[in-house]
């Protein structure tokens, strides 16, 4: 807030270049150079139904306490930002462990931040295979070790430690779409856009 009164509401307008815009309608109370982070939400996963390419997220706050803006030079703010993979179909998540999976740990959420795939407690180099079918959405794929080295740290084979090596890959429709470093140090974090069915299913 850089205006001398007390900002206890403002309207937000947001959304993607080409896409669908939306309003939230903050409240709080701002004293003067007091700022605030404010989350967003999304309404449903067609907000970022968009073409592949570069697209701007644009923001535009007005009617300050419910007043016209005295200062509207400062209104707008945009950023540009790489559209995320888009899938489709039955899509897999392959992985091999190595001698220290107590380290790793699997979360997949969905855009409301609900984890709706997660395992850990997994055994040494044994193989993995996490399928499942989604509906269309925005999700977000994290895979940890608390380790700091990855599936696969070139210092460990140096030192001739035997820690061994796993991989980490994502597969659609029994095809690799990507194949992950395994020298990731702590966290993966992959997020993209589903168009796809319904139902859960693990196996291992």
């Amino acid at each position: 807030n850089t205006g001398s009164t007390t900002l206890t509401s403002l309207r937000i307008d947001y959304g993607v270049s080409g896409g669908t815009y939306s309003t939230f309608n903050w409240t709080g109370s701002l004293d003067f150079l007091e700022s605030e982070e404010v989350v967003l939400p999304t309404p449903d996963f067609e907000f970022w139904q968009l073409s592949e390419g570069i697209h701007q997220f644009e923001v535009s706050v007005s009617s300050p306490n419910g007043s016209a803006d005295q200062n509207p030079d400062n209104d707008n703010v945009s950023s540009d930002f790489q559209l995320v993979d888009r899938l489709e179909g039955t899509i897999s998540f392959k992985y091999r462990t190595n001698n220290r999976a107590y380290e790793n740990r699997l979360i997949l959420r969905d855009h409301a931040g609900s984890i709706v795939l997660e395992r850990d407690n997994m055994s040494n180099q044994t193989i993995y295979e996490d399928e499942i079918d989604l509906l269309p959405g925005c999700y977000s794929l994290e895979f940890s070790d608390t380790g700091d080295d990855g599936l696969d740290f070139w210092f460990w084979a140096a030192t001739g430690q035997n820690v061994g090596t796993g991989y980490f890959s994502l597969r659609q429709d029994n095809a690799i779409v990507k194949i992950f470093e395994p020298d990731y140090g702590n966290n993966i974090r992959y997020d993209f856009f589903v168009e796809g069915t319904t139902a859960v299913e693990e196996r291992s």
